[in-house]
């Protein structure tokens, strides 16, 4: 175990001292952190030692996640899924039935077309939507022309979630990854804003996608908000792809989004960035910032299992397990 250093055992000793060192490590951080970033120059957007060293306590002082509840308006949930997926999907769907404390009017689950019966066998009492439902066939084409062919894939699902948010039932979509599983009860919506967690991935590709992809209206990120479960709103989604396609003329949103992409990167976009990011920095006051508090596991070391089993093993220390394929 990682020694505790003195600013923890005083931050985290008390919640006013806890609260005192945020507020005083928010301000520092306000007043030295560098607002420019510099496209395809990582050593000019790294952060001092000083600043990543005061980012660190403002970090580990962040907020606990409060249960108290918001308007009460009902949120819609989404999983994606793809191939890999088809032995978890079924315990992320039983970890939101079990643990989310939002009133939603449904789940859904969106996948490739030769996913959709599988799924509707596998789990019941869900809807299954095919990904070519939600992106029309134009849609799909220019994501195959404008990615490298083996992620092709991979960026299509991040597409579909942000358009199925903006098509979706209600306001308010929580998006979770298939093979994320909610272990303990909480709440997405509340009173103090919506959910938004602090990404332990700072991954520079997806800023400098951001900022060919936004200009003047993108600055350099304090933290990372990339996580595997997102709570869109909708209102704030289309004033994002409106800013998107003004910037871009005679662009749609996703047509900016694909010719932003590089082709040299594995990973160059992230819709969880580009939603987390406009938020941060354009809707501070509507949302509640906090720690993402997941763990990662080997899915060989868990299943079989039940989402009833991991709260029990996870759920005391962790909000969500994830068991990624790639492990």
């Amino acid at each position: 175990m990682r020694a505790t250093t003195v600013y923890q055992r005083v931050a985290l000793g008390s919640a006013p001292a806890r609260r005192a060192t945020h507020h005083v490590a928010g301000a520092v951080l306000a007043a030295g952190w560098r607002r420019t970033w510099t496209v395809d120059r990582p050593e000019a957007n790294q952060p001092s030692r000083t600043m990543a060293r005061v980012r660190r306590v403002w970090k580990d002082t962040l907020p606990p996640r409060s249960t108290a509840p918001g308007d009460g308006e009902p949120i819609a949930v989404m999983i994606p899924v793809g191939p890999r997926d088809l032995d978890v999907v079924g315990l992320a769907v039983d970890g939101a039935r079990a643990n989310l404390l939002d009133p939603h009017t449904s789940i859904t689950l969106v996948a490739p077309d030769d996913l959709v019966d599988r799924l509707a066998d596998a789990v019941p009492h869900v809807a299954v939507v095919a990904e070519d439902t939600v992106l029309c066939s134009e849609q799909t084409a220019m994501i195959q022309r404008g990615t490298p062919p083996a992620r092709s894939a991979w960026y299509k699902q991040q597409l579909v979630k942000l358009q199925h948010c903006l098509n979706g039932p209600t306001r308010h979509t929580l998006v979770i990854d298939a093979d994320t599983t909610l272990v303990r009860p909480q709440r997405f919506r509340t009173a103090q804003g919506d959910a938004m967690f602090v990404a332990a991935e700072y991954h520079l590709p997806y800023f400098d996608h951001l900022a060919r992809l936004l200009g003047e209206d993108f600055s350099r990120p304090v933290f990372a908000t990339t996580a595997h479960h997102m709570l869109y709103d909708r209102d704030a989604l289309v004033e994002l792809t409106t800013v998107i396609e003004r910037r871009h003329p005679g662009r749609t949103w996703m047509e900016a989004v694909i010719d932003q992409v590089d082709a040299e990167q594995h990973s160059s976009f992230s819709e969880g960035e580009l939603y987390g990011q406009w938020m941060v920095q354009q809707h501070r006051r509507q949302i509640a910032v906090h720690a993402f508090a997941n763990v990662a596991c080997r899915r060989g070391d868990l299943l079989p299992t039940t989402a009833a089993q991991l709260g029990a093993r996870f759920g005391d220390e962790h909000d969500s397990i994830s068991m990624h394929y790639y492990l």
